[in-house]
């Protein structure tokens, strides 16, 4: 959650639609946020979203009903038993919107060297999943990634002024019609632990139609760090 403006960074309603929203980091959002003293905190943007409806309700509001302008830049992520839908904010022009297939899809943000990192990132996804997709429990281990040398890199994040502090997970199924959400503080992830801090179960209706194979998203929370301990970052 946002501590300093209210809203959410990861949802899931009572239709069985998880929304995720990951900072943009594009050049000019700090422009955006000094110079538009009536700018909003993107943190509002999933709370509309999970009053809306079904994937395809979200779709038409986000195409037609949607003015981004007033936001600084995301990548916006919204999955249902059967889409996967992905709105991008870049500060200019349309909001972007994409449809993705297939069991797995990557989406990462940093506000660190960001198209270096999201490349780093992304071939480690690529030698992830080619490597048989391994997990510890219900997490895949691709999210407690952290070589040597690479802690600035790596999705469980160490850097000088920040840091990963936690990662929640929502995994949905649509023939349970069910949606499980899970999260991990960052001192069982260091201490190799698969537990989960806290789990939500929840049940949601498909409209008659129980859908097929389950999906899931993640989304780490990053914490400014402060005198070597991490805190909530205020500008996420």
């Amino acid at each position: 959650s946002d501590s300093a403006r209210g809203g959410t960074w990861i949802g899931v309603n009572n239709r069985g639609v998880v929304a995720c929203l990951l900072n943009g980091y594009v050049e000019g959002d700090n422009f955006l946020r000094e110079k538009n003293t009536d700018s909003k905190s993107r943190g509002a943007i999933i709370p509309w979203l999970m009053t809306l409806g079904g994937a395809h309700d979200i779709r038409d509001a986000a195409i037609t009903n949607f003015d981004p302008h007033r936001f600084m830049t995301f990548s916006l992520i919204v999955v249902q038993h059967d889409s996967l839908d992905a709105y991008l904010w870049r500060g200019g022009g349309d909001l972007l919107h994409e449809s993705h297939q297939g069991e797995w899809t990557f989406f990462s943000s940093s506000s660190w060297k960001t198209d270096e990192v999201i490349a780093w990132r992304r071939r480690a996804f690529d030698d992830w999943r080619e490597g048989g997709c391994a997990a510890i429990g219900a997490l895949p281990s691709l999210h407690v990634l952290h070589p040597e040398g690479k802690h600035e890199w790596s999705p469980l994040m160490d850097r000088e002024r920040t840091c990963t502090r936690s990662i929640t997970q929502i995994e949905l199924s649509g023939l349970r019609r069910e949606a499980v959400m899970r999260y991990w503080r960052r001192d069982a992830l260091d201490a190799g632990e698969g537990r989960v801090d806290a789990a939500l179960d929840r049940a949601f209706n498909l409209g008659g139609h129980a859908g097929g194979a389950g999906r899931s998203a993640l989304r780490h929370l990053r914490h400014r760090r402060v005198g070597g301990r991490c805190q909530p970052d205020p500008s996420q």
